[in-house]
């Protein structure tokens, strides 16, 4: 597990950002067994090769954060290089955008955030990626 991994893990299990870890390790106050076996469980899951999105619930893609867990896959670099050749793509204040087997939705939404007069459908046939 690669120390990102390790911070996000961390982070999650307290219920806070990756970016408050440091601020939280400096108050030197000792981790609550809670928290601690939250990240036990987290580190386990995540030696078992199971998605670190999956186990946060959540992906970051573009300007967007997306929901994500089994059922659905979670964005990929070449999506963000897909994203950046749609956004590209586009003319006019309203364009119409289908995204065919969407998913989670990312890059509809991501879509929908960079291009607020899109008119945006987006479709899957995936009752657990409908789910996200």
């Amino acid at each position: 597990m690669v120390e990102a991994d390790a911070e996000l893990l961390a982070a999650h299990a307290a219920g806070t950002d990756r970016s408050r870890l440091a601020v939280l390790a400096l108050t030197g106050d000792p981790i609550d067994d809670d928290v601690a076996a939250r990240l036990h469980d987290l580190v386990t899951a995540r030696a078992r090769r199971i998605p670190l999105q999956h186990l946060t619930g959540t992906a970051a893609f573009g300007p967007v954060t997306v929901a994500v867990g089994p059922g659905v896959f979670t964005p990929r670099p070449e999506t963000e290089a897909l994203l950046d050749w749609a956004s590209r793509q586009l003319t006019g204040d309203a364009p119409l955008i289908v995204d065919a087997c969407t998913g989670s939705g990312a890059l509809a939404l991501a879509l929908a955030h960079d291009h607020p007069g899109a008119q945006i459908i987006a479709i899957d046939d995936s009752p657990e990626a409908l789910g996200y």
